[in-house]
C-alpha cells in the first residue's frame, strides 16, 4: 500500500465533497485515497456505492459537477472512485 502525503487543503476539500455527496447518497461510505495510475497528482476517494443503475449514473453526474468545481477553484483534481456492490439492484 502506497502511503500518501495529503496536504491539510486537500483532507478538507477530500472530507467536504465526501460530505456533499453523502447528504445526497446516505448509503455511500468512504474507503481509501490513492492516485491514478497516469498521474500522482490526481487523488482518487474510493468509495462503496451499493445503489441502482439510475443512482450511479446520478452519482456520478453529481459526483463529477462538484469535483470540477474543485479542480476550477482550488487546482486539486480530487475524483470518487465507486466500488460498486455486485448487490445493488437494477
Amino acid at each position: 500500500m502506497t502511503i500518501l502525503n495529503i496536504n491539510h487543503k486537500q483532507e478538507e476539500l477530500i472530507q467536504h465533497l465526501f460530505e456533499q455527496v453523502h447528504e445526497r447518497f446516505p448509503q455511500i461510505t468512504r474507503e481509501e485515497i490513492g492516485v491514478s495510475p497516469e498521474d500522482k497528482e490526481h487523488l482518487w476517494v474510493y468509495i462503496d456505492a451499493p445503489l441502482t443503475d439510475d443512482e450511479s449514473v446520478e452519482l456520478m453526474n453529481y459526483a463529477g459537477a462538484l469535483t470540477a468545481d474543485i479542480l476550477m477553484d482550488t487546482g486539486y483534481w480530487i475524483s470518487l472512485m465507486p466500488r460498486f456492490s455486485m448487490e445493488h439492484a437494477s
